[in-house]
């Protein structure tokens, strides 16, 4: 049996829920699988205590804020990680994401995997992060979730492997979040993630026949994030707990997804969370987000707000047959051709 370290010394609470898809996914393919992470990120995963390897200290979680003090600390946990290494066995390393230069400067072993969330945006120019990424040629193998986060990287002749993102399983069932400025009985579109495209946002507060749908059909759209309210268009203006975001989530009728244009080379863990809860989903269409065409049995995609309006209009009136996600189980990760297909 293949002796895996999974390892997250980044500490990124947003990757939780892909923290535990990917532990869960080896687990289930057979592997023996020990986890290293901060005890804060393991107190949100559902495992036992036995599956951790050890705890990063307390003092290496990074600081909003502090670049430069964060990056001392991302050194010193990969530090830990290599001195443990030298003392302990492993047939694969899994780091679930990376800071490209002190991984450079402190690789934690001979070779490892790097899952690059949006690491592959570094590659396009002539930055710096670039030569360290290029740097790591020799002891790295990348995993991305998708051709088109690949391609910048087997254009600089990197090794690099397409693994699924993978869903978390449907979300519990809890208390229903009240917000002052959203009634209960409203339909309601739900912006989850704090990034938002501000021209798409500008239509939608300055368009005459999105404000009528939204009148019309007393529904209210959320953006989870700072904001100005404006008609039905509110904002949360704070941080969401994991109870009140999955209420709002199971809440609305519509998920809405409208990344910037400089969202690239990246997916989005909301769009999995729609396969795994079966919630409809309208996206706005930029190149990275051209994957969640495969997600669903219908065409997801907005470019105009006229768009946007006739396909919710048809998610009100249609039934839940004609709109319908793939199998979450159709999308679990696998590691094992990874692995046995490794370059290095």
């Amino acid at each position: 049996m293949k002796k895996i370290l999974f390892v997250d010394y980044i500490q990124q609470i947003g990757h939780v829920n892909f923290n535990r898809i990917h532990i869960e996914s080896l687990i289930r393919e057979g592997y023996d699988v020990k986890v290293v992470v901060h005890k804060d990120i393991a107190s949100r995963l559902p495992f036992p205590h036995d599956i951790y390897a050890f705890f990063l200290p307390l003092w290496m979680r990074q600081h909003k804020g502090h670049p430069v003090m964060n990056r001392i600390r991302f050194l010193m946990a990969l530090l830990y990680v290599r001195c443990y290494l030298w003392c302990h066995h492993y047939d694969e390393v899994v780091l679930s994401c990376i800071d490209e230069p002190t991984l450079w400067v402190m690789p934690p072993s001979r070779h490892f995997w790097a899952v690059c969330h949006g690491n592959a945006m570094s590659l396009t120019g002539g930055g710096w992060k670039r030569r360290f990424l290029r740097g790591l040629r020799k002891k790295a193998s990348f995993l991305v979730f998708d051709d088109y986060m690949a391609r910048p990287f087997r254009d600089n002749n990197l090794s690099v492997s397409v693994i699924s993102h993978g869903c978390v399983p449907p979300f519990p069932a809890v208390d229903q979040v009240s917000l002052p400025n959203v009634p209960h009985g409203s339909h309601l579109i739900f912006h989850p993630s704090s990034k938002m495209n501000e021209r798409c946002l500008n239509r939608m507060q300055n368009d005459n026949a999105f404000q009528s749908f939204l009148e019309e059909t007393d529904t209210f759209l959320l953006l989870n994030g700072k904001g100005e309210d404006k008609g039905r268009i509110r904002f949360v203006h704070r941080r969401l707990n994991d109870n009140e975001y999955r209420s709002l989530f199971m809440r609305s009728d519509i998920i809405l997804m409208a990344y910037p244009e400089t969202f690239i080379y990246s997916v989005s863990g909301v769009s999995f969370e729609c396969v795994s809860n079966r919630k409809k989903m309208l996206v706005y269409k930029i190149p990275s987000m051209e994957y969640c065409s495969r997600l669903c049995n219908y065409d997801p995609f907005f470019s105009e707000i006229t768009q946007l309006v006739t396909k919710a209009k048809m998610m009100y009136q249609g039934n839940e047959d004609t709109f319908l996600s793939v199998s979450p189980e159709a999308l679990q990760p696998s590691y094992v051709a990874i692995f046995e297909n490794r370059t290095h």
